[in-house]
């Protein structure tokens, strides 16, 4: 759907049947095309041209720009963009998603001055004008680029459409977190907030999460301001309302008479953080490491034959060529994890809490490394991923298991697991369905899944 967005005469991919586009195909004809039209007067097609740049934009800020293609589209239709009074909401968008995608950088991008001026002198044109969702817009993005609560306060009082309730609960987190004396305890209000409203929409928990994962940044946001401010009760109590709230309910659930483990690996750049509850009190771990997560990520990559692009890191933005899998690095991998997460002090600290505590592990944000494995090999404790507000059932034998590998054609480490899969249900004499790459049809799948 991302590439049918901007190239119209594409066809949308089937991954079960093979067939359709991957990539854009048209692009180049279809701008000469828009821009031909332009130059006749066709307004409309001119907002056609920015509104499609302005997607493009935003589609790069979720999945990720390696050569700054952005930077290409945003100096070639810049010259076509309306200021002032003749300016429309493409337009505003078209700034307001460039301003998005390249704030995260840590070079200021040369362009940067020329938005927000452009930005700040609309914003008093758009006041004028109703409903104020440009506005908002505009103050949301320069709240958030510029580091300032007064443009915050100013999106907030913008009062902006319905079609804004998730940012708009955003910028008020955003406003507390900023303040000088901020009053975290209106957190617990916002998230009530944000997940009643996000259930209300989407009564499908697949369709809920992934609502969750666009806005998880709403929650980092208050969780470091509560780790910052000490307030470690209150960031347990918002991250676990969060990961267990499902559609259906009514009120969110509290952590009280939960033990339990979050890992934030990513809170900042030398060492990972933890939340420790035992059910009494929360102890606050932060290790300070001469490991970086970005060597984590890249050993990781080695090991699996993967690749992570990571922000401000031009090492990682070159496409990854090798396929090899070094499994041969596996024990260095899991050294350098060790030593990342501190795992000497986790074992002090988890040391002092019974032996026969079991542990719901929640990791904010996930960074798929075997954190929860290190923790079950240093302790005699049992863990188990939080999943659900509620208790899981007692295990039932397992009498047959399906195997489904690497459907894609994406995870060539696939075959390691599938051995070690395979060995121990061997081992346990459990019979087992292994279906590899193109075997995993989705109709086959239906069919092995509904026999019971």
């Amino acid at each position: 759907m991302i590439v049918k967005s901007l190239d119209p005469w594409v066809e949308i991919y089937d991954r079960n049947s093979g067939i359709g586009d991957l990539q854009t195909k048209n692009i180049d004809l279809f701008d000469n095309f828009l821009i031909g039209t332009i130059l006749l007067g066709i307004e409309g097609n001119r907002q056609t041209l920015i509104g499609r740049a302005a997607t493009n934009f935003h589609n790069l800020s979720v999945v990720g720009h390696v050569n700054n293609d952005a930077r290409d589209i945003f100096l070639k239709y810049k010259t076509f963009v309306k200021h002032g009074l003749d300016a429309t909401y493409e337009d505003i968008r078209f700034y307001t998603t460039y301003l998005e995608l390249i704030m995260g950088e840590k070079t200021k991008n040369q362009s940067l001055d020329e938005i927000v001026k452009y930005l700040e002198n609309q914003f008093d044109i758009e006041k004028a004008r109703k409903p104020h969702d440009s506005c908002f817009l505009i103050a949301s993005i320069l709240a958030k680029s510029l580091e300032s609560i007064e443009w915050a306060q100013k999106a907030v009082s913008t009062s902006p459409t319905k079609v804004f309730w998730a940012e708009l609960l955003y910028m008020k987190a955003f406003t507390i977190s900023r303040s000088v004396k901020p009053n975290v305890v209106n957190y617990w209000n916002l998230l009530e907030d944000l997940l009643f409203q996000a259930g209300s929409i989407h009564s499908d928990r697949m369709m809920l999460d992934l609502c969750k994962q666009k806005n998880s940044g709403f929650l980092n946001m208050m969780v470091t301001s509560c780790i910052l401010h000490a307030e470690y009760q209150l960031a347990v109590e918002l991250i676990y309302a969060w990961w267990v709230y499902k559609p259906g309910d009514t009120v969110l659930t509290s952590a009280e008479g939960k033990a339990i483990i979050i890992a934030i690996p990513n809170l900042h750049p030398k060492g990972t953080h933890f939340l420790i509850y035992d059910k009494e009190k929360v102890h606050s771990l932060a290790s300070e490491s001469s490991k970086k997560l970005t060597d984590i990520l890249s050993i990781k990559d080695k090991v699996e034959s993967s690749w992570t692009a990571i922000l401000n890191e031009e090492d990682t933005l070159i496409p990854k060529e090798d396929t090899r899998s070094y499994v041969e690095l596996s024990f260095e991998y899991i050294d350098t994890l060790s030593e990342f997460v501190g795992s000497n002090k986790l074992k002090e600290v988890l040391s002092e809490i019974p032996e026969e505590t079991h542990f719901q592990y929640i990791e904010l944000s996930w960074t798929n490394t075997p954190i929860l494995a290190l923790l079950s090999s240093i302790t005699q404790h049992t863990y188990t991923v939080s999943v659900d507000g509620e208790r899981l059932p007692e295990p039932q034998e397992i009498k047959k298991a399906l195997i489904w590998s690497d459907p894609d054609g994406s995870l060539p480490t696939s075959t390691f697991e599938v051995e070690a899969i395979t060995h121990i249900l061997s081992c346990k004499k459990v019979d087992y369905e292994l279906y590899e790459g193109k075997q995993c049809t989705k109709n086959l799948f239906l069919e092995k899944y509904s026999d019971p």
